[in-house]
């Protein structure tokens, strides 16, 4: 039957029916095969970009929060073939064998030799979404699915938190992480669209990984022992403020005072609001961090149990925790004595010609207020260190 079903354009490369492979079984311990992409138009006609022409240049990104955010790839091909099944908002899957480890939606297709492909990842298109309604966040994204909205919710997003009403913002994501972060929480969708709210993984790190890059960047500066929360009281109305204090740090390292402005537009009692200063003191006390991203190749990131982390299965990487173990690359990368801290991982970025991934911890790189409130902002902040 081959490869592509009944044949090129039955129910095979253009049909969208069942692709029979007739191979031996694999090896148990043989490298993963090639990544492929697929593309689906409206109509349902499907095809496989590779069966066109060379494709290069593929990277994709997963993010945390978030999840399948942006991918590119180039397909060597003659400006007169036509691939019906590759139209701007078609389907767009990233595959490794019988798995799909990536999916969005083609948002530009430049013309040219070779012809470049951009696409939007399922939760990047929220940053494209603006918000329609005020309300909880479960009304504001059901109001984006009712919509068209490619996204499920199969559990509410804002569980434990008393005040949901959050305003019209730009965009899907600027709302998510406003209301979301604040509490503790993340916002993530899958490679289905289905998005949920959850809290960072913590306790014994899943994976390992095993840093050698010279450059990466590692610090403990920024950092405050207490800060100052304004917001608007539940009760009165009115605006208030109260403290939140790291006391063992603030001995050790003085007084550096930070400040956070919550939302004016929902109100919050002492007990949110401490909640709210406590997350953000956690997460900028003094502690040692990294400020950027860092790269790794095939065999430096492992389980638990020492098996290698396939570097394109992104979805299995962003959001985990991980120990970061760092050699000198001038001592051969020798793993004797070496520093290691836990993070969680946020950012991944996955170069299919180099097969590289680029990661970057999870608050890397964010000012003090997009910690608090989401990547994209949302409130204020104001410190010495900003």
């Amino acid at each position: 039957m081959g490869v592509y079903g009944a044949g090129l354009y039955g129910a095979g490369l253009y049909g969208g029916g069942a692709v029979v492979v007739d191979r031996a079984p694999e090896p148990r311990h043989k490298a993963p095969g090639p990544l492929t992409c697929r593309v689906t138009n409206q109509a349902g006609q499907w095809a496989y970009l590779n069966a066109f022409g060379k494709t290069s240049g593929l990277s994709f990104v997963w993010g945390y929060p978030g999840g399948p955010q942006s991918a590119q790839v180039s397909v060597d091909i003659a400006p007169q073939v036509d691939i019906p099944a590759l139209v701007q908002g078609a389907s767009f899957e990233i595959i490794r064998g019988a798995s799909v480890g990536w999916r969005g939606k083609v948002a530009s297709i430049t013309p040219g030799t070779p012809r470049q492909i951009q696409v939007d990842g399922l939760a990047g298109l929220s940053t494209r979404e603006v918000a329609l309604v005020t309300g909880s966040l479960d009304d504001i994204v059901d109001a984006s699915i009712s919509n068209g909205m490619p996204w499920t919710r199969p559990a509410t997003l804002t569980g434990g938190w008393t005040t949901t009403d959050v305003p019209i913002t730009t965009t899907l994501d600027q709302v998510l992480g406003s209301g979301l972060t604040p509490l503790g929480k993340r916002w993530t969708v899958d490679n289905l669209g289905a998005v949920r709210s959850q809290v960072d993984p913590t306790g014994t790190p899943t994976l390992l990984i095993r840093v050698t890059d010279p450059a990466i960047p590692v610090t403990l500066n920024k950092y405050v022992t207490r800060v100052t929360v304004h917001y608007t009281d539940t009760t009165s109305g009115l605006p208030d403020w109260l403290p939140v204090i790291n006391t063992a740090a603030e001995a050790k390292f003085g007084r550096v005072v930070g400040e956070i402005l919550l939302s004016p537009y929902v109100t919050y009692t002492s007990t949110e609001a401490t909640a709210a200063g406590q997350l953000y003191l956690d997460r900028v006390s003094p502690r040692l961090t990294l400020t950027g991203s860092f790269t790794v190749t095939n065999g430096q990131i492992t389980t638990g149990q020492g098996a290698s982390v396939d570097l394109a299965d992104i979805k299995n990487i962003s959001g985990k925790l991980a120990r970061l173990q760092f050699a000198s690359p001038l001592r051969d990368a020798q793993l004797g004595s070496v520093m290691a801290f836990d993070v969680v991982i946020g950012e991944c970025t996955y170069d299919d010609d180099n097969a590289t991934l680029s990661v970057s911890p999870v608050d890397a790189g964010l000012t003090p207020a997009q910690i608090l409130f989401g990547a994209q902002g949302g409130g204020d902040y104001v410190s010495p260190y900003a």
